[in-house]
């Protein structure tokens, strides 16, 4: 079996392009699931996650389509979970391509009829937006001291993570993906 049921009862293929995603079964899948399989010290989810990627890119004067595609780096998750990196790097290359191939579809099925950008978000700069991202998160979602087993470098982006309810991380999922897709 290569597919998996949505909340709103779609069936959803894997290994293939799918025709249609419902965005509001990725906002609310991705609003449920809890960073770090949990263990930070208040919920935070994925989708709050990618909210914070998409606000710090718009923020960086970047066109919808990079917004969108930093908003749905992590979209494959809803359908395949979020998986913490020590595992993912043990994962076999095949469930990885399959994450990545299924994450590239829901942002061309997102972005289609968005004009193209002259200066769009690559693949290495969304790295960096989510290496970002990681190092302002485990300063404000894990206590103090936390050994991390590196050296422990300021993080580039200064905002303050304050970890949203899953309503409040569902609604501004879907009110940043409606502000720049033209799906609804």
């Amino acid at each position: 079996m290569s597919f998996t049921i949505s909340r709103s009862g779609e069936r959803v293929q894997l290994t293939r392009p799918n025709l249609n995603y419902n965005i509001d079964d990725i906002a609310h899948s991705l609003a449920h699931q809890n960073r770090y399989n949990g263990h930070t010290i208040v919920p935070y989810s994925v989708a709050q996650h990618c909210c914070l990627g998409a606000q710090y890119v718009k923020h960086k004067g970047f066109g919808p389509r990079s917004v969108l595609r930093a908003l749905l780096h992590d979209a494959a998750e809803a359908y395949m979970g979020d998986i913490i990196s020590p595992v993912k790097s043990m994962m076999p290359p095949a469930l990885l391509e399959a994450e990545r191939r299924l994450m590239m579809d829901i942002f061309v099925w997102a972005a289609s009829g968005l004009p193209l950008e002259d200066e769009p978000l690559t693949d290495k700069m969304m790295d960096e937006i989510d290496q970002a991202l990681f190092l302002s998160e485990r300063r404000a979602l894990f206590p103090p001291g936390t050994d991390w087993g590196d050296d422990d470098v300021p993080p580039p982006m200064t905002f303050r993570i304050e970890a949203w309810s899953p309503m409040v991380a569902k609604s501004e999922f879907l009110k940043i993906f409606r502000t720049h897709s033209l799906r609804s």
